[in-house]
């Protein structure tokens, strides 16, 4: 499985666990490490004790939530005790308001409703939990909202009561953040008020949603489905709103010249209206991002925000200002040093995170004429990968392993580019050393098998997935993966057995759609 950094999906409790264990060893709390490490040994039951007395004898603290958290999360994934963990989820919710801890509760509680059955229950909960993304000193991550918003929308359908949905989804749009789940949530509410006969509303929502976010995906959706109904209510600049839709594939493209045509046209066409300060805002982005100024586009930004701080992209632009001012004192910094190439480096891979692939290209080259470290060739091949220049890509991590022969995620990225050229004996062997040198990585595993998959050796490849499994029964990506190798040699038995096992694991995950369609088209043979 293509692996940066750790992508496999797992276990909530595990990973706050662990987040929880390093902020206590940090702070040095005999006790709360003790609960974690009684956890870490099965000896659940006394690690949800030792977390309850750590919270009872520190309450206000910072960790106090955490603990409690921990509690509930123990007794209801590892104890099975989802009546119990109910109690601790909302007692937490009643004392640690206004905390991040306090909007997973919620979550959770939401997941416990529907696994007793009371579907409104949940969709409080995962209301109550959006209504509390965001505190004095956090804000959960876009991942967890969209998520929260899914789990409404889920079991919205299941509801079936259009009226209700109404309710819920002008309570959710009050307090999520402006964005695509935004947008998502408005077309949502848009087809309840449609499936009411409120079509005029309905369409003022559609309206509203193409004015505000034309740029996006959801855009395209609506336009698709719905512009006939909204054409009977509301006189719309369709053909600046399409163009307006071409913006996400420019962008990827770097054809800066035409996002930049585009967004000059539709504002010239639609002054005074939604789409003049979204191109406002584009002309900002796209002159950044072509010459890497940010000083200006901080300058630009801020007075744009002033005039327009509740639009659809305001919260898109807050986020850019934070990596934009760091951005900036880095390539100060390098005013006054320019060879410092630690900096070159550390700005390169920032510029990399956020898309500025060229600029972090020019960095990481000036960086390679450091002698002491290789940090520029692995940055350079990332931003190959990301560029499209594979071959590229493939010399530089070779130029990082010359002299770091032990990094087997490097390994994995370059058998990952040779198959995606379609070389994939080259790839095995990188694949063969990244296995190597990390044995008890299920991810190793899955990756070579992957490639022995390409190559049609099947047995091999079974081998190395159930190695994968054996490893960590979590990880899902193989239960999938046995399917399709079961699937392809035509043993259909073992091929649903396996499909079945990857939905049941990962419901949700990003190949649980074809799983099912396969499980389907396999049952009717």
């Amino acid at each position: 499985m293509k692996y940066q950094g750790e992508i496999m999906r797992q276990f909530i409790v595990l990973s706050l666990l662990c987040v929880a264990a390093m902020i206590a060893h940090a702070e040095t709390n005999d006790l709360f490490q003790q609960a974690w490490d009684l956890n870490w040994r099965g000896e659940h039951a006394a690690a949800v004790s030792g977390y309850e007395q750590f919270a009872s004898d520190n309450v206000g603290q910072t960790l106090a939530p955490v603990a409690l958290f921990n509690a509930a999360s123990i007794t209801m994934v590892e104890m099975g005790d989802i009546d119990a963990a109910r109690m601790k989820f909302k007692e937490l919710t009643e004392t640690y308001p206004g905390t991040k801890w306090t909007a997973d509760s919620y979550r959770r509680l939401a997941e416990i409703a529907l696994e007793k059955g009371d579907i409104k229950v949940a969709v409080d909960n995962y209301k109550l939990g959006l209504k509390n993304y965001r505190g004095e000193d956090f804000e959960m991550p876009d991942v967890w909202v969209t998520e929260m918003i899914d789990g409404c929308r889920d079991n919205l359908v299941a509801i079936d009561d259009p009226g209700y949905s109404v309710i819920v989804y002008e309570d959710v749009l009050a307090f999520i953040p402006h964005g695509s789940i935004f947008a998502e949530t408005q077309y949502n509410l848009a087809g309840a008020l449609k499936s009411l006969g409120r079509n005029e509303e309905a369409a003022d929502k559609m309206c509203f949603l193409l004015y505000n976010y034309a740029a996006f995906p959801i855009s395209a959706t609506v336009m698709a489905e719905e512009r006939e109904f909204i054409s009977e209510y509301v006189e719309l600049p369709w053909g600046d709103i399409e163009k307006m839709n071409l913006i996400q594939g420019l962008f990827q493209q770097s054809d800066y010249d035409q996002v930049e045509q585009i967004f000059s046209e539709v504002r010239e066409n639609n002054p005074d209206t939604p789409l003049d300060d979204r191109c406002q805002y584009g002309l900002i982005i796209t002159n950044v991002y072509r010459s890497g100024d940010f000083k200006t586009a901080l300058d630009n930004i801020e007075d744009l925000l002033a005039k327009f701080p509740e639009s659809g992209w305001s919260n898109q632009a807050r986020n850019n200002i934070g990596f934009w001012e760091e951005a900036q004192s880095l390539k100060d910094r390098l005013k006054l040093e320019p060879d410092d190439y630690s900096t070159h480096v550390s700005l390169g891979y920032r510029l990399l995170r956020n898309r500025f692939n060229e600029q972090a290209e020019e960095h990481f080259l000036v960086a390679t004429a450091d002698t002491t470290s290789d940090a520029a060739y692995m940055g350079l091949g990332y931003t190959y990968l990301r560029s499209g220049r594979v071959d590229d890509a493939i010399k530089a991590f070779d130029k990082f392993l010359e002299s770091s022969p032990d990094d087997g995620n490097v390994y994995n990225q370059v058998g990952y580019a040779y198959i995606g050229q379609g070389q994939p004996e080259e790839a095995l062997r990188y694949f063969e050393r990244y296995r190597e040198l990390e044995p008890d990585n299920p991810n190793s595993h899955d990756s070579y098998a992957e490639c022995l998959m390409n190559l049609e050796r099947y047995e091999e490849a079974i081998a190395e997935y159930k190695r994968a499994i054996e490893l960590n029964p979590g990880f899902t990506n193989p239960y999938f993966m046995l399917g399709e190798i079961y699937n392809r040699t035509g043993d259909t038995e073992r091929a649903l057995k396996y499909y079945q096992q990857y939905i049941d694991s990962d419901p949700n995950g990003f190949q649980s759609a074809s799983a099912r369609e396969n499980v389907q088209n396999l049952t009717k043979q």
